[in-house]
């Protein structure tokens, strides 16, 4: 739905008597420019290239928006379906297994949510056009919607909630103050926030098949069913958007999976000040050419990362944003991981367990070659080893209760895993590193990225390898010898 005022001009349209790429097509009586609904924008005539302004709306059932504005009113005419042929229809049957997304426009960049995407947790955060967003879908209320998580100057976590004062699946819980929000109309219902409304963003139903058409640059929360598989086969992997990073797919096999959650936590004062400090997974993901490469971008640091044979290239541009000086220790960890275990999958849908890698056959480089990594143990560069142990109190860091400093250091920025078969291995690799560390509540695989030194306002280059191909780790070792010394 959009305004009809544009420029400070009130434009009457009418169907223009054809569609365009399945896009019910109208033009103004002012101008006789025409329109694709789809967009708002005008394609032919005087306002070719402007776009009319978005109005917030929803698809909803009768039921929940009777229940949700008891006072409304309908327009109706004449030709209205009769009951009987409404009662055929299944909204719910559309949208998911037909092939509908939500399509969030944000400024000047769109998203698209797959129903099937959203139906398992219901809500997804996100960030667009650096804007923190939440998607919802209800399956129950057969709708969709977009808020802005930002209230009173910070960004809230949202989850599914269900208290028992409210219908199933049109709750919401922020993580921050938990107070409980109504999903469908943004307010807060109970808790410190209670009365507070969110900000709705325009999200409108598309089918994901014509999604391209109309939004040809436009990003895909998870696997991208709208982009073709890449021709040339010289990259043997494809990206596509979880939750909290960008997975890494085999062409070859697509039951071989691993998930870059990045990322997780920040060491020895790295990007905020502080030994042991939480990372974030909240920023700007975008996939790009076919599936063949991503990008990560947050306040001073993008990561890139491009398809090729056996595995990814990476590179991480960081810049020191902060006040101070980060020493020569300074590191960030990412989790490299083979999706959740299967009792989580409804808080983490999109990370699939890659059965193959859920396993503790880790290797990491010690002094004498590979060496197995079978505890938590954090193994530290040994090229770091003094400075990180003069930065210990009484020898313990914050991290040593959950991560006990293993004796034995690490002497390469490498973390490798067979499949459970030994017939595929997967591993992670760095140019500059801290650490190798692994075997969390997922099987984690944990190769801290060394950032420092860094003065405020200076910037750094780390390389990185990702590697997933059917093979033995000596393989992945020959491979990242090749690629890294």
């Amino acid at each position: 739905m959009y305004r009809r005022e544009l420029d400070g001009k009130e434009l009457v349209f009418l169907h223009a008597g054809y569609v365009y790429r399945g896009s019910f097509v109208m033009f103004d009586t002012e101008t006789e420019s025409e329109w694709l609904h789809v967009t708002g924008k005008a394609v032919m005539g005087e306002l070719k290239g402007k776009t009319l302004p978005f109005l917030p709306t929803r698809l909803a059932s009768w039921k929940e928006w009777k229940t949700a504005h008891p006072q409304t009113t309908v327009y109706s005419n004449r030709r209205a379906w009769s009951q009987k042929h409404r009662d055929r229809v299944s909204f719910r049957d559309t949208a998911a297994r037909r092939g509908l997304g939500l399509n969030v426009v944000v400024g000047h960049r769109s998203k698209m949510y797959p129903y099937t995407a959203l139906e398992p947790s219901r809500v997804i955060n996100d960030v667009v056009d650096e804007r923190s967003i939440a998607a919802f879908f209800s399956p129950q209320a057969e709708c969709g919607v977009a808020w802005s998580r930002r209230v009173d100057d910070r960004d809230l976590t949202f989850e599914a909630h269900r208290p028992p004062d409210q219908p199933a699946g049109l709750a919401l819980r922020d993580r921050e103050t938990k107070s409980v929000w109504h999903a469908l109309r943004g307010t807060a219902l109970s808790g410190p926030l209670k009365g507070k409304q969110l900000k709705p963003l325009v999200a409108v139903p598309i089918r994901i098949s014509r999604y391209r058409a109309f939004y040809p640059n436009g990003a895909v929360y998870g696997p991208d069913p709208t982009r073709p598989r890449l021709r040339d086969r010289e990259s043997t992997v494809r990206f596509w958007e979880w939750e909290k990073g960008i997975a890494i797919e085999s062409r070859l096999r697509r039951d071989r999976t691993m998930y870059l959650w990045f990322y997780e936590w920040n060491m020895f004062e790295a990007r905020r000040q502080g030994i042991h400090t939480g990372g974030s997974y909240l920023f700007e993901r975008r996939i790009g050419d076919h599936g063949n490469s991503a990008t990560i971008r947050a306040p001073g640091m993008t990561l890139t990362m491009k398809g090729v044979g056996g595995g990814a290239e990476l590179s991480l541009k960081i810049t020191n944003q902060t006040g101070h000086a980060w020493p020569d220790i300074a590191g960030i960890i990412p989790c490299f991981n083979p999706g959740t275990p299967t009792s989580q999958t409804a808080r983490f849908p999109v990370a699939k367990l890659t059965e193959q890698f859920n396993n503790r056959k880790t290797w990491f480089l010690g002094r004498d070659g590979l060496a197995s990594l079978e505890k938590r143990e954090i193994h530290f560069n040994s090229d770091l080893r003094k400075q990180i142990d003069a930065a210990a109190t009484d020898g313990l860091h914050p991290f040593s209760f959950k991560w006990p400093t293993s004796p034995a250091n690490s002497h390469g920025g490498l973390l490798i895993r067979d499949s459970t078969d030994s017939k595929w291995v997967t591993g992670i690799a760095w140019d500059r590193f801290l650490s190798a560390q692994g075997h969390n509540p997922w099987q984690c695989m944990h190769l801290g990225i060394n950032v420092g030194p860094l003065e405020p306002g200076k910037s750094r280059t780390v390389r990185g390898k990702i590697y997933l191909f059917e093979g033995d780790k000596e393989e992945c070792l020959r491979r990242y010898r090749a690629d890294f010394e």
